[in-house]
């Protein structure tokens, strides 16, 4: 069984550079629109863990998250992102 991440938070843009990124280490990526959607996929589908593309978490959204399955959450910060992304463009 390959194991998944779950995003959120990532811009439908940085999407498949985001899961090209993930598939290299063996590892599937999905995207949650919202925390409530990712919630629910959290309730039918197994991930490794969370993965939030923000600079802000508001705490009543990592409970929900906390509260469907006990999973590791990573947050990454948009610059952070930038600057993972801007040697892929370079070289693609």
């Amino acid at each position: 069984m390959v194991p998944h991440v779950l995003g959120v938070g990532y811009a439908y843009n940085e999407y498949e550079v985001t899961a090209g990124r993930w598939k290299e280490f063996e590892i599937e990526f999905d995207y949650a629109d919202n925390i409530k959607q990712a919630a629910a996929m959290l309730s039918f589908k197994e991930y490794i863990c969370v993965a939030i593309c923000s600079d802000v978490i508001p705490q009543d959204d990592l409970d929900i998250l906390r509260q469907k399955r006990a999973v590791p959450i990573i947050v990454v910060s948009i610059l952070v992102l930038l600057n993972i992304y801007i040697p892929i463009i370079i070289l693609w």
